[in-house]
């Protein structure tokens, strides 16, 4: 691999290419008898500093690192390799054989999907930060529940083995567990050293306390199952394939966060990998298309222009272009990170922190199936909800329903004004409505009046 990144190490980065059983044990869920790949990804984001007695303090940090040094002092060790590299003025985006590796001056992400054995980087990372003079400020770890999660191999082979690796390394760690544990849920391990570093440093200087990260800092993510098949079938090489950048533009995927630079690679015979770089934000989609165990991942740290409450919109981006059958999106941001910008009309959110991301968020086919929230010591918090497409009959005897609303509006509009008493729709005109859609006797017996009147709101519960 030639490597034009060492030689240009102190200057203005140019966009550049290189291609190169227990209580918590995971249970099968798939409901498919095929097992596939394990889409759903391992990701560990480990944040430095110098030592306070660091000798030498290079701007450039981690990145003084080639990506054959990334390679053999790191990724053989988590059974991965670079398949491409791209670099920025603010960090550097590897494209790997089972995801994705980030990293900036002070801080690294990587992400691995399959069986890879990701907390064996724990170590070798911490090696070259020591290279550097560098310590330890924050360490999170995190994944989804696996769908195959007996395929995993030591320490992935269930949680609690994993939170005992990391104990290792990351003393005064958490871990915890976010949604049902029966469905789609969050694993996620916490190490927050940044007060602590910053008491020590004070100490050592014989300064005030300057406490160090006080930008926003923010990780979106959408992870999605049972996809589209029809959607999914771009994401297959055939004698139609042309190019992975052909790929990225039909399926919508370049529109996501339009401006990027975008390092795509289109897997043989299926599979679709790409990293995003937009000024210091990251982002990243992973997709594994067989129809038996198909799943699709997005995260990014960009913070839409408008404020985190306007990850709605991107979320509803994302779920056009994959059309999943189910999917979660988890935010963990700051305390300080903004949900609406200075400049724009306020939202009448019910709440200042990452959950109201989430308030406007309008999808009309899917079902929520859980939303919870957490706050965590040092100034971050965390929101995780899960959804499931509503199935077609529901979504139909809905929309008759809205026609009825609407058709009974209309014939009461003359007088509605003056009306001083409710008009109810009639069980026999309900049941004419929606028997065309659902002959389901139980739905039915279930059914409260629809109410129109100028003081009374439209009331329908019928499911």
């Amino acid at each position: 691999m030639k490597n034009t990144h060492q030689n240009t190490i102190d200057h203005t980065y140019e966009t550049e290419k290189i291609h190169a059983q227990d209580i918590h044990q995971e249970h099968f869920i798939s409901e498919y008898e095929f097992e596939g790949f394990e889409g759903p990804e391992k990701k560990i984001e480990l944040e430095f500093r110098y030592s306070p007695n660091a000798k030498q303090q290079n701007k450039h940090g981690l990145r003084q690192l080639t990506a054959s040094e990334w390679q053999s002092q790191l990724l053989d060790d988590v059974h991965c390799k670079i398949i491409s590299q791209t670099s920025n003025h603010y960090f550097d985006s590897y494209v790997l054989s089972e995801s994705s590796l980030f990293v900036y001056p002070f801080k690294l992400i990587l992400k691995t999907c399959g069986t890879t054995t990701l907390l064996h980087a724990v170590e070798p990372i911490l090696k070259i930060a020591s290279q550097f003079e560098m310590v330890v400020d924050f360490c999170w770890f995190s994944r989804k529940n696996y769908v195959f999660p007996h395929k995993q191999l030591a320490p992935h082979t269930s949680w609690e083995d994993e939170v005992q690796h990391l104990d290792q390394y990351f003393p005064n760690g958490n871990g915890f567990i976010v949604g049902p544990m029966s469905k789609d849920h969050w694993y996620l391990f916490v190490a927050d050293y940044r007060n602590r570093m910053d008491e020590e440093e004070s100490i050592a200087h014989n300064s005030p306390v300057v406490h160090h990260s006080q930008q926003p800092d923010q990780t979106f993510e959408v992870l999605m199952h049972e996809l589209s098949p029809d959607t999914m079938k771009q994401f297959f090489k055939d004698d139609n394939f042309v190019s992975s950048e052909q790929v990225t533009i039909s399926s919508g995927i370049a529109d996501l966060i339009p401006g990027s630079v975008i390092d795509a690679f289109q897997f043989d015979p299926c599979g679709y990998s790409m990293n995003g770089l937009y000024g210091e934000s990251y982002w990243t989609i992973h997709i594994t298309p067989e129809d038996s165990c198909s799943f699709a991942s997005f995260e990014t740290n960009y913070l839409p222009s408008k404020g985190a409450a306007y990850y709605a919109e991107l979320t509803q981006k994302v779920i056009d272009v994959f059309r999943p059958g189910r999917f979660s999106v988890t935010l963990l941001a700051d305390d300080h990170t903004p949900i609406v910008a200075d400049d724009e009309e306020e939202l009448n959110l019910p709440h200042d922190k990452s959950l109201a991301a989430f308030s406007n968020l309008s999808l009309p086919n899917f079902t929520q199936l859980s939303k919870s929230f957490y706050e965590f010591e040092g100034g971050f918090n965390m929101t995780f909800c899960s959804f499931k497409k509503t199935p077609e009959v529901i979504r139909t005897r809905e929309k008759k329903l809205a026609e009825l609303v609407i058709n009974s509006a209309k014939k009461h509009k003359a007088i509605k004004e003056h009306c001083q008493l409710p008009v109810v729709a009639s069980r026999e005109e309900f049941d004419e409505s929606v028997s065309d859609s659902s002959s389901d006797s139980e739905e039915k017996d279930s059914f409260s009046p629809v109410v129109h009147s100028p003081a009374t709101k439209c009331a329908i519960d019928v499911l």
